[in-house]
């Protein structure tokens, strides 16, 4: 898992927690896959798991640990999620 904490400010202080899951299937009986969450600030809960999809499929056949870079370049968008 990786996370970082983002500048999306649901309670107007604190940015929420974005987390990419690696996940193995149980008992070893498929490849492994990513999810999303994020820690909703506002509402003190963790809201997911979101599927992390490319090309309309979920990410499978995962071997590596995900990570996440948070920069302040660019402009920030307006929603989360």
């Amino acid at each position: 898992m990786t996370f970082i904490q983002g500048n999306f400010k649901d309670n107007g202080t604190n940015g929420n927690f974005d987390a990419v899951v690696r996940v193995s299937a149980p008992n070893g009986s498929g490849p492994d896959t990513l999810d999303f969450w994020f820690f909703d600030s506002g509402r003190f809960e963790w809201i997911g798991p979101f599927p992390i999809v490319a090309d309309g499929a979920p990410i499978t056949g995962v071997t590596g640990d995900p990570v996440l870079l948070h920069s302040s370049w660019g402009a920030r968008a307006t929603t989360s999620c």
